[in-house]
């Protein structure tokens, strides 16, 4: 369970934390899943090698 001063630091915390606010920071953040999901591909297929031997 959390205490009270972890909720306040928490919500202070989340004050800040407000994402790209530009547009240029939008598009970039935007891009993180296509290049997240194309690194996965490559771990995944590198263990699928593995298991065929």
């Amino acid at each position: 369970m959390s205490t009270q001063s972890q909720i306040n630091a928490n919500r202070m915390n989340a004050q800040q934390s407000t994402g790209p606010r530009t547009d240029a920071g939008k598009v970039i953040s935007s891009h993180n899943a296509a290049k997240n999901q194309s690194s996965s591909n490559v771990a995944n297929l590198s263990t699928m090698m593995c298991w065929r031997g």
